[in-house]
């Protein structure tokens, strides 16, 4: 994964990011070694794990990087909550889904705002 400050992963998975900056990442997914071709994603945070609404999704592919952008994060309040990303992409004809995470996902509050 690329990071473009200020969306800062940790070793353990932890996202830290301050509410309304805009951040971007790339993923490149690799199987058995070998980079996949062709995917595609969803970065998805929710309150809990077990929720069945989202704060915000946003979908990317192998040549799109993931885009999050002031509006997704400026009227969430500031804490602690999970993401993860889902990637799907096929092999031998079939669909087939990976998932990296579920990580803490903290976001930090914006003094300027």
């Amino acid at each position: 994964m690329r990071i473009i400050h200020p969306f800062i992963i940790k070793e353990d998975g932890t996202i830290n990011h301050t509410r309304g900056d805009t951040a971007q990442f790339s993923l490149n997914a690799a199987l058995n070694g070998l980079e996949l071709d062709s995917f595609t994603a969803t970065f998805s945070v929710k309150q809990y794990p077990d929720d069945t609404a989202y704060l915000y999704q946003v979908q990317f592919d192998k040549n799109t990087p993931c885009i999050i952008g002031h509006d997704l994060t400026i009227n969430i309040p500031y804490g602690s909550y999970w993401w993860d990303v889902q990637v799907i992409y096929t092999r031998n004809g079939a669909t087939q889904y990976a998932t990296v995470g579920a990580y803490p996902y903290i976001l930090k509050p914006d003094i300027t705002h």
